[in-house]
């Protein structure tokens, strides 16, 4: 099953488990796979969860260690094997260390499904008799942070006929946030091709056997959302990294964030592709934590380019946006030389000065120099007892020279 966050919520929920598959834990306790993303909130530095046995607990009360488990969650999305007898989980934000925001309500959470039976798709509405298989994708099931389930629309249409095998079968739609929007039916009308919902709102749809309004009973019915936004991701560089006239330039140990900005829309994924300028772009791989430069282009020199994209739960993604940078992950040039007197002195080249030169006694560091400019006659004397010298330049590059 799968769920998402509602356009007032906090929690976006999206949950797999293998069917008839459990893993075990070092105490031998058995657990299924559980993801749950997260719809980012601006005030929020980070979430606290909370996975519980059972749901006899208020808003705020404190719950039993032995009957849960806390969790600090610094990421939007949170994927680990839950243990089995976790049943439900509750949330709240972190504005910092000690000060949280309310827990949400006690939400259950989906069990592993061994059967080939349909499993119940939580339906809000008391008249829905038949749900819908999770497989089709039709709708996305919302946890908002008071843990009232809602339904997003993927897609801009409901295929009906993926949702049931009735035949003929009358639908009726009402939109719930414009009293007269076009989507309104003001009636039943027959099914003959998938519904489209072009316009952003809560609506109401029902279908039903006949055409007879004396039928009151819906076979399915749902209230979901519609959401249009197209996400926007920002690329941001964490230091070092060089930004002037030349261009932008990043060493090794720079690092690549990819954040999408906030949408009531949650976000499903973030993707990327990173490559030499000049060469084939690749596959798209996902995004799940920075990007250090040296995991793609350790020792390497010339322009990148880095292309990401975002898709958001309504199905909507984002057309890839490109950044352009110079890499220079080369570490600084150390040749060691030896003076007529038997003196050791090392002469280094580089591009990115000024460079700290740290030298070492097996473990303990002697000396630690910085070198703003370097001249052409200018040399670094080292001691008798150094057995380790490491050269770092402004970019974070670092050559390691070794007795």
């Amino acid at each position: 099953m799968r769920s998402v966050v509602s356009k007032s919520g906090l929690v976006v929920l999206l949950l797999f488990a293998a069917a008839g598959l459990g893993s075990q834990t070092k105490n031998n306790e058995e657990t299924y796979p559980v993801r749950i993303i997260l719809e980012a909130r601006p005030d929020a530095r980070f979430y606290q969860v909370e996975w519980l046995e059972n749901d006899e607990v208020s808003t705020d009360a404190e719950v039993q260690e032995v009957t849960s488990m806390r969790e600090k969650v610094t990421r939007t999305e949170i994927k680990r094997n839950l243990p089995v007898r976790f049943r439900y989980f509750r949330l709240r934000s972190a504005y910092r260390d000690g000060l949280y925001g309310p827990w949400g309500d006690v939400v259950p959470i989906q069990r592993p499904v061994k059967s080939a039976a349909k499993p119940t798709d939580g339906q809000p509405d008391k008249s829905q008799k038949k749900p819908a298989s999770p497989e089709q994708k039709v709708f996305a099931s919302v946890v908002d942070r008071n843990g009232r389930q809602k339904w997003i629309l993927q897609g801009n249409s409901v295929a009906a006929d993926q949702l049931t095998s009735i035949k003929p079968l009358y639908y009726e739609v009402e939109c719930l946030s414009e009293k007269d929007a076009p989507e309104n039916t003001n009636g039943r009308k027959l099914y003959e091709n998938p519904v489209q919902f072009l316009r952003a709102g809560q609506y109401k749809m029902s279908l039903y056997r006949s055409a007879d309004a004396a039928e009151t009973e819906p076979v399915q019915s749902w209230i979901f959302w519609v959401y249009t936004d197209i996400p926007r991701t920002y690329v941001k560089f964490y230091a070092p990294f060089l930004h002037g006239r030349g261009g932008f330039t990043v060493g090794g140990k720079t690092r690549i964030a990819l954040l999408p900005e906030y949408s009531p829309a949650a976000v499903d994924k973030v993707e990327y592709r990173i490559y030499p300028e000049g060469t084939a772009a690749g596959a798209w791989q996902k995004y799940e934590n920075e990007i250090e430069v040296d995991s793609f282009a350790k020792g390497q020199y010339g322009h990148y380019a880095v292309e990401y994209r975002t898709t958001n739960m309504a199905g909507n993604t984002e057309a890839p946006q490109q950044r352009r940078m110079l890499v220079d992950a080369r570490g600084p040039q150390v040749e060691e030389v030896t003076a007529e007197n038997g003196e050791r002195r090392l002469g280094i080249k580089d591009e990115n000065f000024p460079v700290i030169v740290r030298i070492y006694a097996g473990d303990r560091l002697i000396a630690d120099k910085y070198y703003k400019l370097w001249k052409a006659n200018d040399y670094v004397q080292v001691p008798a007892e150094a057995t380790q010298i490491k050269v770092i330049d402004l970019l974070g590059n670092e050559t390691l020279h070794a007795k």
